[in-house]
């Protein structure tokens, strides 16, 4: 069994609620393993822990963060984590793996409806406030755009962002 295959075995074998301390898992620190190693089967593994709401939420965050910083190596692949992480952050009931989708989901902005959905987030003010502004990180994020300036215009009317989308549009407005 080669490596690859062996951490993936580990990863599903550890039956993580039974653990006397759950912080013991392992789960996240074999995400990290995998990270460095270029092999077909770590992005559709990747994706299928992040997208199973019943897994170790420490190991979908970690995959998570892992997927933000990740190279795609073609456009299908860049459109597969994109939409993945949409997903979540459109049908996830966890906040914390919602928030930390917000903030991976500006790597793939470019993803189809993913500008959308972190536009969706900004407006809703029933929406989780740590969670809006996460949103509001990918905004800063992405930069001066048309659509960015929309959003930062409809938000100068919201009490909560007032202040930060001046201070953004005059930053911006500056450079």
């Amino acid at each position: 069994m080669d490596n690859v295959s062996r951490l993936i075995n580990l990863f599903k074998s550890e039956d993580t609620f039974s653990l006397a301390n759950i912080d013991s898992s392992g789960k996240p620190e074999i995400i990290t393993e995998l990270e460095d190693i270029d092999d077909e089967r770590i992005l559709p593994f990747f994706l299928e822990v992040l997208l199973n709401e019943q897994e170790y939420d420490l190991a979908r965050i970690e995959t998570l963060q892992v997927l933000k910083l990740r190279n795609c190596s073609h456009q299908e692949e860049y459109d597969q984590i994109g939409q993945a992480i949409k997903q979540v952050l459109v049908n996830s009931t966890d906040q914390d793996i919602r928030n930390y989708a917000a903030m991976a989901i500006a790597s793939y902005i470019e993803t189809e409806g993913a500008f959308d959905v972190i536009e969706g987030i900004l407006l809703d003010e029933k929406e989780d406030i740590n969670l809006r502004y996460n949103a509001f990180g990918v905004i800063e994020e992405i930069g001066l755009q048309d659509r960015s300036m929309e959003i930062l215009k409809k938000l100068i009317q919201n009490p909560e962002f007032n202040q930060p989308s001046l201070r953004l549009i005059n930053e911006w407005q500056v450079k």
